[in-house]
């Protein structure tokens, strides 16, 4: 009888097998990567002509690694410029490893993966950056996002660093400031100010330009946009942008002409609490060789391009608070096919009333790991504010406050080549938006928590001649990366020009 059965369960087994009983197989595993492409259509503006261009930007994986030899100065100290430096180095030979950050951005077809820089003082293990150009709308409100980024943090101390004075007091140009800019052009230094006889933006005021080949010793300034005739006495010539783009180095300028006689006194000087109609113009002259320059060339907006930057997709790109611009287009001359966004008038209007109605002006910008730009502005509530561009620098959002703690000058915010977000400013720990006092550098690596802070300089000036609107011990700073180091440029109360320089190995992060 068992041996019926067993002959039978045989036999149904074979006839079971085709239908799927027996050993189960495993399936082959095929893995395809597959590069993520975005098509954008945006619009070109030429002097002559707009017309519509498809832009494709594929995005790959990168991961890049740099390592460079670190030596540390053991003092900061002024290196004059009448005598060479002497400097003090010793071996680091500590390395230490930073927190891994990884960041995912809210899009899902963009990841941002881990770049890390690699110096003999340390490993640092930041997101790298990756901006979009698809508009999306962020997971939180940008209220909220504004209100957390901020810039509470434990001091450091102060880094090492070295600093020299471009410009001395000179009595005839008693006002000296409006730092334009520092480049790296064609093997050497240059910086950008005005220069004025007693006050702020009184008439016969130039944007001057000093350069040098070393760092340590700088030329006397020499004038490349000077005052003219205006309706009634000269023109007060301020700075607007001083930068390099695509092998040319381009400056460009506000030019204030006074057309009301309440400005001036029975004897010709400026009287500066005159009001009245005056005219505003801003021109733009570009150079070459840095030795001569162009005739000056009409920007038919008040919106002025300052400082571009590319992004990490490529994209030229430059905020200067209400206004943005952007370019994809290989540009010969840094003149011509810029796109241009204006902020409305009732964005604008809104974003004012959360300054208690005051004027939002003068902005810098940075961007994060997750592809987001970050617009901030200064405000006269000790606090920044803050306004974001999700479509890669096409269209700005609202302004709101910030927990960023600044004093009412101009600050700076930049990206390291690592893409670590930086800024550079004075706080306002002692509750007064005029001290201008200390001089700091702040570095995020999530693009929100400015939480590691370095006192770059904390030195006095006395000034020399009081003036109209003069005064902040550090004011205006503009910031420049050149070969493993951060070059920070600004005014001291206004009369003098300065650089630090620190190396970026030495940045905390």
């Amino acid at each position: 009888m068992k041996r019926r059965l067993l002959i039978a369960l045989a036999v149904l087994c074979t006839v079971a097998l085709p239908l799927g009983c027996g050993v189960e197989e495993t399936p082959e595993i095929t893995t395809t990567t597959t590069e993520s492409t975005t098509t954008v259509a945006t619009t070109t503006t030429t002097d002559d002509e707009t017309t519509e261009r498809t832009t494709t930007t594929t995005e790959e994986e990168v991961t890049t690694t740099t390592t460079e030899e670190v030596t540390t100065t053991t003092a900061s100290k002024l290196v004059t410029v009448t005598k060479p430096k002497t400097t003090t180095t010793t071996a680091e030979e500590t390395t230490t490893t930073a927190e891994e950050t990884t960041t995912t951005a809210e899009e899902t077809t963009t990841t941002a993966e881990e770049k890390t820089t690699t110096s003999s003082r340390r490993t640092v293990s930041v997101p790298s950056r990756t901006t979009s150009t698809t508009a999306h709308t962020p997971a939180v409100d940008i209220e909220d996002i504004s209100h957390s980024i901020h810039n509470n943090a434990v001091n450091l101390g102060k880094i090492d660093s070295e600093f020299v004075r471009v410009t001395e007091f000179d009595p005839e140009w008693a006002f000296t400031h409006h730092p334009a800019g520092i480049v790296y052009f064609k093997g050497k230094y240059y910086t950008a100010f005005s220069r004025g006889y007693t006050g702020e933006d009184f008439p016969g005021q130039h944007m001057a330009m000093s350069v040098s080949e070393d760092f340590y010793h700088w030329s006397e300034p020499t004038v490349i946009f000077p005052a003219t005739q205006g309706t009634y006495g000269e023109t007060a010539i301020i700075p607007a942008g001083f930068y390099t783009f695509n092998g040319v180095l381009i400056a460009n300028v506000y030019i204030t002409d006074y057309q009301d006689p309440s400005y001036f006194n029975s004897d010709g000087s400026f009287n500066e609490k005159g009001s009245g109609k005056r005219e505003t113009k801003i021109r733009q002259i570009y150079s070459t060789d840095g030795v001569t320059w162009s005739k000056p060339k009409n920007i038919s907006s008040i919106n002025t391009l300052s400082y571009p930057r590319q992004l990490s997709n490529g994209r030229w790109f430059s905020c200067t608070g209400k206004w943005i611009h952007y370019t994809d287009d290989e540009v010969p001359d840094g003149l011509k096919k810029w796109n241009w966004y204006t902020m409305p008038a009732d964005m604008i209007a809104n974003s004012q009333k959360r300054n208690g109605g005051k004027q939002l002006t003068e902005g810098s910008w940075y961007e994060g790991p997750d592809g987001v730009i970050h617009a901030m502005i200064r405000s006269d509530s000790g606090y920044l504010f803050h306004a974001a561009s999700y479509d890669g620098g096409e269209t700005l959002t609202e302004f709101y406050p910030t927990q960023f703690s600044s004093d009412n000058s101009q600050f700076n915010f930049w990206n390291l080549e690592d893409g670590r977000a930086i800024a550079i400013g004075s706080p306002n720990e002692n509750k007064d938006i005029w001290d201008m006092w200390p001089l700091n550098l702040y570095v995020s690596l999530d693009g929100y928590n400015f939480n590691r802070v370095h006192t770059l300089r904390d030195e006095w000036y006395t000034i020399q001649k009081v003036g109209y609107s003069k005064g902040g011990q550090y004011a205006y700073m503009k910031m420049m990366e050149h070969d493993g180091y951060l070059y920070v440029f600004y005014s001291r109360m206004k009369e003098v020009m300065e650089v630090s320089r620190v190396k970026v190995s030495d940045i905390y992060g």
